[in-house]
């Protein structure tokens, strides 16, 4: 075979494919060989009413995190004291307003030691306290889920939760 004849085959392949394509139905959902996925198409007008029109913005990122008596006290707090507090308070010179408070608080726990007033301390400044659940021994809960064909999660839950009221009812008695 000569390079006349390998022209004049894929010439007629090319006719063949050509004819072959155009006698195919289309395919619904493409338009002028659109990369669309499988059968969608797409009206120009979903959503018009909502996008956003030229020169207009987005909204902004909502409410601001702080608020101006926050800021205040912050930039307060984080400024030096004056060495004349410090002096009275028996706090280093280097101080700021924040470490004043934190040693006035101290001071408050050592003079009267109560682990409530440490906890409400806490919980003023960090939040509430994170309180952990144990089993006995300090290990963790048992929980058998495959209790049976007739017992739900939600009965073995209620079960687990009598039995931590009733236990923590038996260390508030004791501490009586």
């Amino acid at each position: 075979m000569n390079a006349d004849e390998k022209k004049e085959i894929n010439k007629e392949i090319k006719d063949l494919t050509g004819v072959v394509v155009k006698a195919l139905p289309p395919v619904k959902g493409r338009k002028n060989g659109g990369k669309r996925g499988f059968g969608s198409v797409q009206d120009p007008n979903v959503g018009a009413a909502t996008r956003f029109k030229p020169g207009h913005s987005m909204p902004g990122p909502g409410r601001p995190k702080n608020t101006p008596m926050t800021d205040a006290l912050r930039k307060r707090l984080l400024s030096r004291l004056p060495v004349k507090y410090a002096k009275t308070l028996g706090i280093p010179k280097s101080a700021t307003w924040g470490d004043a408070v934190a040693w006035t608080a101290l001071y408050d726990l050592l003079k009267n030691p109560d682990p409530d007033k440490l906890e409400k301390y806490a919980q003023r400044t960090d939040g509430p306290l994170v309180t952990e659940i144990r089993g006995s021994q300090g290990g963790p809960i048992p929980l058998d889920l495959d209790a049976g064909p007739g017992v739900t999660v939600y009965e073995q839950l209620r079960t687990v939760t009598t039995r931590l009221r009733d236990r923590l009812a038996k260390t508030v008695e004791a501490e009586r």
